[in-house]
């Protein structure tokens, strides 16, 4: 009877010290971390950075105090890879919720200000006003840019509304313009295909197609090794050529059949 008591008392023992390792662990994941007071702090999350980054930066930023505890929730999270982007943290944010929105990638957007015009959204709306009474024209919506396309509109409409994108939209400054074939791209970041070419090639070869003059600074970031398609007529950077969209399916086509 006593060895059974004294097993009651230990399993119980047991139990306690087990709720308690537990009830402490998660207070101390749903603690505030070093945001408890003053501003928000800004993470930027590079392309191709890895946890171990990120767990500096945190530490730097004074939002990770115990190190080893937030490699560990991680873990428990199953969060292992941060995805590129710029976060806010706001005061009072858990080790907890800060894991989970990293993991999840919930990004703030960057908001820009223009002499003239607030963000970019408006002055996209300022765009949509301008190509709204002429059909065939359009804007096409990027994540940090807009483009104009006049190739299907009449040409006395797409004549006008490149008039009037360039009286009202191109003189703002603080955005980044890009000329092509009845098109033209406003962008708040100056960055073009070719240096997105060589952010995300990571050491592989490229394959990189392209029917636009705006096109031709990813065919001049082309390495030894890729391969640069120009699609129909005009100069071009590239080693080939194909005639028309169709060709480049069918080339596709055989591509994949091959691999």
């Amino acid at each position: 009877m006593k060895v059974l008591r004294r097993l009651v008392l230990f399993l119980l023992l047991v139990a306690i010290v087990a709720g308690a390792a537990v009830w402490w662990v998660w207070r101390k994941a749903n603690e505030a971390t070093g945001t408890g007071e003053g501003a928000p702090r800004v993470v930027l999350v590079p392309t191709g950075g890895d946890l171990a980054g990120l767990v500096d930066t945190l530490q730097a930023q004074g939002l990770v105090e115990d190190v080893a505890f937030f490699q560990r929730w991680a873990e428990l999270r199953k969060f292992s890879s941060p995805r590129p982007g710029r976060y806010v943290v706001e005061p009072g944010t858990s080790i907890n919720d800060l894991v989970l929105r990293l993991r999840r990638g919930e990004q703030d957007p960057v908001r820009v200000t223009f002499t003239n015009v607030r963000t970019l959204d408006e002055l996209a709306g300022r765009a949509e006003s301008i190509v709204g009474d002429a059909p065939g024209a359009m804007v096409e919506y990027k994540p940090t840019s807009f483009a104009v396309h006049v190739r299907n509109a009449d040409p006395a409409d797409a004549d006008r509304v490149m008039a009037q994108v360039a009286e009202e939209i191109l003189s703002v400054d603080g955005i980044f313009i890009t000329h092509g074939k009845k098109v033209v791209e406003v962008a708040v970041i100056h960055a073009d295909k070719g240096e997105a070419i060589s952010e995300l090639r990571d050491g592989a070869a490229v394959l990189f197609v392209g029917d636009d003059v705006t096109d031709e600074r990813g065919f001049a970031a082309l390495r030894a090794g890729d391969v640069g398609i120009k699609v129909g007529l005009g100069d071009s950077a590239a080693q080939f050529r194909v005639p028309d969209p169709a060709a480049v399916k069918a080339l596709l086509e055989q591509f994949a059949m091959s691999v």
